[in-house]
């Protein structure tokens, strides 16, 4: 009978680089701010608590249950799904890509990378993969792997759970675990809108996938007009804007990265140029403080 040599310590330090290795890619493009609040974050007892919570579910059953109510895309069954994850994990240089699924249709409506840092999947629901064009699709499945490339998936799990899924939390940890992780989560935003952007390489697809995700808005864009911040929007897009402060938000902030010296290097710019993204951050944090 053959020998199996496993290694169960090497196999563990093989899991934990691979996590240092997605965090140092990611903090190429994540926002600074964004990483300082997750640090104040896991000091707070009720977040701290549901992120332990989730993890545990998700080793338990959770993960079986959403896998057994989903579609694994793959080569032959949602073919544009697995092809925009494919290059979106490309253009991101990210080594192993969680799977996909295409989730029921009674599932939340959204794109999301659940798990933990070291065992996640991404998940979306139908509605989405009618709505958007093949660029779009890469644009949201970038901007999901931006969750798993900054080891940001145990905080928007416990999120994803706690607002759609509360029964396995401790009543007194759900209130206020909400709204201190839905406030870290405006400052993500901004990191995976990033790597969203780098997907696609087009300021118009992303901000158009970002209306089209938020408030399920459908018609026609124009991606040329939405790439320039000096043009304003019109029609059914102001409405959807105006209404939405944070949505405003987002797309000011992936404007200003799209100036980057480090965006335009990410993208293969023959001659990179730009302001630095510390410079870029500032800019940021005073968008989000509007």
């Amino acid at each position: 009978m053959a020998q199996i040599d496993f290694d169960l310590a090497r196999y563990i330090a093989h899991r934990k680089g691979r996590v240092l290795q997605r965090a140092r890619d990611g903090a190429a493009y994540g926002f600074s701010r964004e990483l300082r609040h997750r640090r104040n974050l896991i000091a707070l007892r009720p977040v701290a608590f549901a992120i332990d919570a989730t993890s545990r579910q998700w080793k338990g059953s959770a993960k079986r249950e959403l896998i057994a109510a989903s579609t694994r895309a793959t080569s032959a069954s949602h073919t544009r799904l697995y092809k925009a994850a494919e290059a979106a994990a490309n253009a991101l240089s990210l080594e192993h890509r969680p799977p996909v699924y295409v989730s029921d249709t009674n599932a939340p409506v959204g794109a999301w990378a659940l798990g933990t840092d070291d065992d996640c999947l991404i998940v979306i629901h139908p509605l989405w993969l009618d709505a958007l064009s093949e660029s779009e699709l890469q644009a949201v499945i970038g901007r999901t792997l931006g969750y798993v490339q900054n080891n940001l998936v145990p905080y928007i799990t416990a999120l994803y759970y706690l607002e759609h899924d509360a029964f396995f939390f401790v009543r007194w940890i759900v209130t206020p675990a909400i709204l201190a992780l839905r406030a870290w989560s405006k400052r993500a935003d901004v990191t995976c809108d990033r790597a969203g952007l780098i997907c696609t390489r087009s300021a118009g697809i992303t901000v158009a996938s970002i209306l089209r995700t938020t408030g399920a808005f459908t018609g026609p864009l124009d991606y040329d007009s939405l790439s320039d911040p000096a043009t304003l929007p019109t029609g059914p897009v102001s409405e959807l804007v105006a209404e939405k402060k944070h949505l405003k938000h987002r797309i000011a902030a992936l404007h200003v990265f799209s100036k980057t010296y480090l965006y335009s290097q990410l993208i293969g710019q023959a001659v990179p140029e730009g302001m630095a993204t510390d410079k870029a951050d500032e800019l940021v944090a005073e968008i989000l403080e509007g």
